[in-house]
């Protein structure tokens, strides 16, 4: 548990990020020991799967995408494992989704957009469940706003695929989903409960909002 909580605070700053790579490692590699010395422990299982969804988060963020996916489909596999053993845990399907959701990131850092949008849809879809049920829960709600940023950037990367008027389309869809994490992280903002990352996330996003707001006026220049 060392591990995963020094690869945590290690993610959370930028030229520390190497190290929190290094901490999530230690830590799958210690709990799969664990897991094959006691296969039917469960508590070892989930904690094999957080230290791969930690490590997806700071690959991702490294822009190491090959690895940061290879790493969500490690989480994504343990979660589901354990969600089938017990379908009524609502936290291992949180997991799952949220695993669900770091694959579409490291497949958008690819390049590969159409193996990346069901993934996002479907994640989105369960989040919002998930919020709805549970509002006070501020790291569902960071969850939410990080898949609605993704589909942002997803927009952002077809219009920078598309011409003429798909452009523009793309461009506003960006904005829409970008507006729509932003104002989740601006409402946690205000209220001083910020997860770790969620100020650099907000900055992100804030950052995509202005391209694309930027983008549709030189697209509307352009019309006049």
């Amino acid at each position: 548990i060392v591990w995963i909580w020094v690869g945590n605070i290690a993610t959370a700053i930028p030229e520390k990020r190497e190290r929190g790579v290094e901490a999530f490692r230690e830590a799958a590699a210690l709990y799969e020991g664990l897991v094959a010395a006691q296969p039917d422990n469960a508590f070892w299982r989930l904690k094999t799967g957080d230290s791969y969804l930690g490590a997806s988060i700071v690959l991702g963020a490294l822009a190491r995408w090959d690895e940061a996916l290879a790493s969500a489909r490690q989480a994504e596999a343990i979660y589901s494992r354990l969600e089938s053993i017990d379908p009524k845990s609502e936290y291992y399907r949180q997991e799952r989704v949220a695993a669900q959701g770091l694959r579409a990131k490291a497949l958008l850092g690819r390049g590969d957009l159409g193996s990346a949008e069901p993934l996002l849809l479907e994640a989105e879809r369960v989040m919002l469940e998930q919020n709805a049920s549970q509002p006070a829960n501020v790291l569902l709600r960071e969850r939410l706003a990080g898949v609605q940023s993704d589909r942002g950037w997803y927009h952002e990367l077809r219009a920078s695929r598309s011409v003429g008027a798909a452009r523009t389309r793309q461009w506003q869809m960006a904005l829409e989903w970008s507006r729509k994490a932003e104002r989740h992280l601006d409402e946690l903002h205000a209220q001083g409960r910020v997860p770790m990352g969620g100020t650099e996330e907000l900055g992100r996003v804030r950052r995509r909002i202005a391209e694309c707001e930027a983008a549709l006026r030189a697209a509307r220049r352009s019309r006049t």
